[in-house]
């Protein structure tokens, strides 16, 4: 089997779809009691600030892997949730290399495309990333927390010359109200005027989450070739919240 048989090949919707995935979505193993078979699905469970990239994640999944899901949600919490059934796709995952799991781990065919990585990269931040401004503006610091060392993830962005951190924590964390102890990693990196037309080429244009994706935009706004240069003028940031 390959991917050229089962006429799927890597694009920049798919790294994104595999960004997200490998984040925000979790891929379960059930045992289906009416039909007495075992199940497979990835499921999402978000707040209303990740529902655009869900939506988006969603009109992927059937755009390329002709599955359909649905956004619903709970009733006695602001949480969204939705599973797609992925039995079948087994085999077509272990061939476009998409693991599952934590850390993400990025696929071999993002590793040398920067269209693809980008897009990548954006499904990475929009499902498990944070975005704050650092040094009075001058910086935005991107940090992506997981249960295990990105070392993968890491490694790919130094290659694409983006200069990254990894920072072990033992910390308390709430995620949509659980409690989670124990011990994290905090992958690290900035966004900076060096890599500017990377980020408003290949990244932006893939970010869902809205309070995201305007960070980055304002960053490029303040900090391209564009800019006012109006020293006494001082650009208005509003207050965004993750």
């Amino acid at each position: 089997m390959n991917m050229q048989e089962n006429k799927i090949m890597p694009t920049e919707e798919l790294g994104y779809w595999t960004g997200v995935v490998q984040t925000d979505g979790s891929l379960k193993h059930y045992f289906e009691k009416k039909r007495r078979v075992e199940q497979v699905r990835i499921s999402f469970t978000v707040s209303k600030s990740s529902i655009p990239m869900v939506e988006k994640f969603l009109t992927i999944s059937t755009q390329i892997f002709n599955r359909h899901g649905k956004l619903n949600k709970e009733k006695n919490r602001e949480v969204w949730y939705t599973n797609l059934q992925v039995k079948k796709l087994l085999p077509i995952f272990e061939v476009l290399n998409i693991k599952f799991g934590d850390p993400p781990r990025p696929p071999e065919w993002v590793q040398n495309n920067e269209s693809l990585f980008g897009s990548y990269l954006s499904g990475v931040v929009d499902g498990d990333g944070s975005i704050n401004w650092t040094d009075k503006g001058a910086r935005l610091r991107v940090k992506i927390i997981s249960g295990n060392r990105q070392t993968e993830l890491q490694e790919l962005l130094n290659r694409f010359g983006i200069r990254s951190w990894i920072f072990e924590r033992n910390k308390t964390t709430f995620i949509l109200e659980r409690k989670i102890v124990g011990k994290t990693f905090e992958l690290e990196f900035e966004i900076t005027q060096r890599k500017l037309e990377f980020y408003n080429k290949y990244v932006v244009p893939y970010l869902q989450v809205i309070h995201k994706k305007q960070k980055v935009v304002q960053f490029i706004k303040e900090k391209g070739p564009n800019r006012e240069s109006n020293p006494g003028h001082k650009l208005h940031r509003p207050v965004l919240c993750l």
